[in-house]
């Protein structure tokens, strides 16, 4: 999951990059320019961030299962192994 340019040192923060997405070519820059922080920081601003996730209401909704970790130990080796049990 390398930042792939990404200057931004919270790009990394939660480990949900567009490098773990499964994105290839013009599709994967252009997510990973869109998931910058500084970046949504200002779709934010603009108020548009929403349309990033428009579609996560229809996802959800057909979704057979879905599931939240949570952790109190925040280290990323922790985080990964919490993953992996699933």
């Amino acid at each position: 999951m390398a930042s792939s340019g990404s200057g931004d040192s919270a790009y990394l923060r939660d480990g949900l990059t567009a490098d773990c997405l499964n994105l290839h070519g013009l599709v994967l820059s252009a997510t990973r320019a869109l998931l910058m922080p500084s970046r949504m920081r200002l779709l934010s601003k603009l108020g548009i961030h929403n349309l990033l996730s428009m579609d996560t209401e229809a996802l959800v909704k057909k979704t057979a299962a879905m599931c939240l970790l949570t952790s109190t130990d925040l280290k990323r080796k922790t985080l990964i192994d919490g993953g992996a049990c699933f």
